[in-house]
C-alpha cells in the first residue's frame, strides 16, 4: 500500500536542528521498525537511532527510495526515544511500528499484477 508512505515526518528541520520523538510506554522490551523515505525525493542520508541504537542507516536512490531497520530495545525510563544518528542529512520517517517484546513485527509484501 504505497499510500501509507505518503506521510513523512521530518526529523531535521530547515536549520538542521535535531528533532527528537518520544513515545511514552511502560518499561519493558519492544521491537521497533522504522521506514525512512520520501516518494518524491531521494536527497537524504538516513541515520535514525532508537534508544541510542542506530536502527536505520542508508542512502536512498531513484530506484529504492525506502530504507528500513528493526531493533529490539529496552525502555527503562517510561519513554521510547527516536532521534537522528550521527551523519544524518534530511532524515524523513515514513512510519514507525512498535511491538511488545522481542517478537518480529510481521511484514506484508504486495506485488501488483495486471
Amino acid at each position: 500500500m504505497e499510500s501509507l508512505r505518503d506521510l513523512v515526518i521530518f526529523v531535521t528541520n530547515i536549520f538542521n536542528n535535531i528533532i527528537v520523538l518520544y513515545f511514552f510506554l511502560a518499561n519493558g522490551s519492544y521491537t521497533v521498525r522504522i521506514v525512512a523515505g520520501d516518494a518524491t525525493a531521494f536527497d537524504s542520508i538516513y541515520k535514525i537511532n532508537v534508544e541510542g541504537a542506530l536502527t536505520v542507516s542508508g542512502t536512498p536512490t531513484s530506484g529504492n527510495r525506502w530504507i528500513e531497520g528493526t531493533e529490539t530495545i529496552t525502555v527503562a525510563d517510561g519513554r521510547l526515544t527516536v532521534s537522528n544518528g550521527s551523519g544524518a542529512s534530511n532524515n524523513k520517517i515514513a512510519f514507525i511500528e512498535i511491538g511488545g517484546g522481542s517478537n518480529p513485527i510481521p511484514v506484508v509484501s504486495l506485488t501488483a499484477s495486471d
